[in-house]
């Protein structure tokens, strides 16, 4: 029996030729498409193994799809060249960290809870649908989009905290946590608009917390996946070695300009999820 392998991104020219060294060894490959790339098949194409690659529709941002696909495919291994965030995340963490930004000492209990909180998220995304979190994020996120428009003075400076440190860490961990490893879009919003508003934090010091809390769910995921086996180290480390650079310096660039370099850069994330997730939403499979 032919083994098994699932590719995300194996429409990119990574993609593609890993696919074509996979069929070349006997294996049967799955690849990982959102409905938008169902036609970009020019690299497997050029390769001619367009036909001999079984497709199915998933969006990275959708963990329900990721589960589906798991379900359908029961591979034998994962390829993930689609989207990458380990690394630069734990850069920017790490740099926020030296410069002062974070303090570990102060928020390991939120880092204790979101590491639990995602890995029961985790679990739980393959027992049950997370689609009805589809339809729910995009309007919290605008809410919060509207709420930073309208309130143009939150965040920008240290403000008196509503919940006292402990309890709030120990709830937006195990919520938020949860919420990364069973559905994950818009995490980052909520964490930093959490900071923001539950203890004071302004958008610089936010978003480097913001970073510590999203490395601890990123963590939780690398660790299954290397308890399983299912990375490609070399690989990973070709491509981590652009996110340090990235991260580096996106996160030099926030330490310098502070809460009014954020902000902005916030806002248009925070958009471009909720058209994103819209997008992903009106386009899906039926």
């Amino acid at each position: 029996m032919s083994e098994l392998a699932l590719i995300t991104g194996i429409t990119g020219q990574d993609g593609g030729y890993l696919a074509k060294l996979l069929l070349g060894k006997g294996y049967r490959v799955f690849g990982l498409m959102e409905r938008s790339t169902r036609y970009a098949f020019a690299n497997l194409d050029y390769l001619g193994i367009t036909g001999e690659v079984d497709y199915l529709d998933g969006d990275m941002t959708d963990e329900a799809s990721l589960a589906q696909a798991l379900r359908q495919s029961h591979p034998d291994e994962i390829y993930n060249l689609a989207a990458q965030s380990f690394v630069g995340t734990s850069t920017a963490a790490g740099h926020y960290v030296r410069r002062g930004v974070v303090d570990l000492s102060a928020c390991w209990l939120g880092v204790a809870f979101t590491f639990a909180g995602s890995l029961v998220g985790a679990w739980t995304v393959q027992q049950v649908d997370s689609g009805f979190l589809a339809r729910l994020i995009p309007g919290l996120l605008v809410a919060i989009l509207l709420y930073t428009v309208f309130r143009p003075e939150v965040g920008q400076a240290d403000a008196p905290a509503r919940f006292d440190r402990r309890p709030f860490l120990a709830a937006a961990g195990l919520m938020l946590g949860f919420y990364d490893g069973f559905f994950g879009p818009g995490v980052g919003a909520f964490w930093t608009i959490a900071f923001v508003l539950g203890l004071g934090y302004n958008f610089k010091k936010a978003t480097g917390y913001t970073k510590v809390m999203n490395l601890t769910s990123n963590l939780a995921a690398v660790l299954l996946f290397a308890g399983a086996r299912r990375i490609d180290y070399p690989a990973a480390l070709v491509m981590a070695a652009g996110q340090v650079g990235g991260a580096r310096l996106g996160a030099g660039l926030v330490v310098k300009n502070g809460a009014r370099f954020v902000r902005p850069i916030f806002l248009v994330v925070v958009a471009a999820t909720v058209a994103r997730l819209v997008w992903v939403a009106l386009h899906r499979s039926p």
